[in-house]
């Protein structure tokens, strides 16, 4: 096995640790997906990014968050509504949670 190999195998299993079966169905994870599709792109670099869990091709921008608090990889939030990973991060689901909440939107 080559090095990269070991390597993207250590992040599938990082990534896979993270799934919680069904949060992508709840109105948190709904909010957060929304938070990120909403976001805005920063920074854009050459070439591309690879899905940790099913290879497919993603972008390869740096994104932030509507309420310019948070930056994330572009199309993160395919892994939430696809994958039902749940961001080990409290803080950022709950500013999703408001922010979603202060727009009153409530659907994806």
């Amino acid at each position: 096995m080559k090095w990269n190999d070991t390597l993207n195998q250590h992040i599938r299993d990082e990534v896979s640790n993270l799934i919680v079966e069904g949060w992508n169905e709840t109105d948190e994870a709904k909010a957060v997906i929304k938070y990120m599709k909403s976001g805005t792109k920063l920074e854009a670099y050459d070439g591309w990014a690879t899905h940790r869990l099913n290879g497919e091709s993603l972008g390869t921008c740096d994104m932030e968050c509507p309420n310019k608090k948070w930056l994330y990889p572009e199309l993160w939030w395919r892994y939430i509504e696809t994958h039902s990973v749940k961001p080990d991060n409290d803080e950022f689901i709950s500013d999703a949670v408001v922010w979603c909440r202060s727009k009153k939107i409530t659907k994806r």
